[in-house]
């Protein structure tokens, strides 16, 4: 089984006892690559350096929505500088959160077309985070039709679904899928083109088993869901997924390959 974790948090503080343990046993029990998200300039640093690291760890450059109210026009600029390192496949991970109140919708707005706009100047996928947001993503997301991207932590429906798909979006499903309390996101795993499909875990969170830290490990229960969902042959689909994430990030496919 080779299976790409497209969104982790292996820089948190949770993996500071054992994060070269974790990634060295991933790496051994099939998980062939991983990318590191950043939420804001400390954390976008910390993945660039992690993917300097590992030459199977990406890294992505951004600021997350709950930073909207207190982000500065340096925090901007220093994001700009940090895109276009090589390591960078991404902009992300940015967006829309309506779910944590208070929160200031205008700066949220504001913060996430001005990382559109890098994407779309320097040429990068994005990976946006969207949370009870789902309209107002959208309008911005029409408005910039020449980017492409991913839906991280998919929890929205199918209504959503295809208008994502219509904007040449991928979707990336984790934890939620394996949910029996996420009837919507497991209808969009069974019928959603599995070509605009990616896999993450988003950890340490949204463990399968909702307990304990998640970890690139977390990825084969969402596979395994897919399949399930799908009723497709695994090894068909292993390979599909794989060739969306090279397709998506700009990745050499051979690479992952052993």
């Amino acid at each position: 089984m080779r299976l790409f974790d497209t969104h982790t948090h292996l820089n948190f503080e949770s993996f500071d006892i054992d994060r070269e343990d974790v990634i060295k046993f991933c790496v051994q029990n099939g998980i062939v690559g991983m990318i590191n998200a950043g939420c804001d300039v400390k954390t976008t640093a910390d993945s660039i350096a992690l993917a300097e690291m590992y030459p199977f760890i990406y890294a992505t450059a951004g600021i997350h929505p709950e930073y909207a109210s207190e982000v500065t026009e340096e925090d901007i600029t220093r994001i700009r500088l940090m895109a276009i390192n090589k390591q960078v496949v991404a902009l992300g991970e940015f967006g829309l959160d309506y779910y944590h109140e208070p929160y200031d919708k205008e700066k949220q707005l504001d913060l996430f077309r001005k990382q559109m706009e890098l994407a779309k100047k320097i040429k990068k996928p994005v990976m946006l985070h969207i949370r009870e947001a789902y309209d107002d993503a959208y309008e911005v997301m029409k408005e910039f039709p020449e980017i492409k991207g991913v839906v991280h932590c998919f929890s929205a429906d199918m209504e959503f679904a295809k208008k994502a798909f219509a904007l040449g979006y991928y979707i990336a499903l984790g934890g939620v899928l394996t949910y029996s309390s996420a009837p919507s996101v497991q209808e969009v795993g069974a019928k959603f083109p599995l070509n605009r499909i990616i896999l993450e875990t988003d950890c340490p969170f949204l463990a399968p088993d909702r307990k304990s830290r998640n970890t690139p490990m977390g990825v084969k229960p969402v596979f395994l869901k897919l399949c399930e969902l799908r009723k497709e042959s695994p090894n068909i689909i292993e390979e599909q997924l794989l060739q969306n994430v090279c397709d998506l990030f700009g990745l050499k496919l051979k690479k992952f390959r052993h």
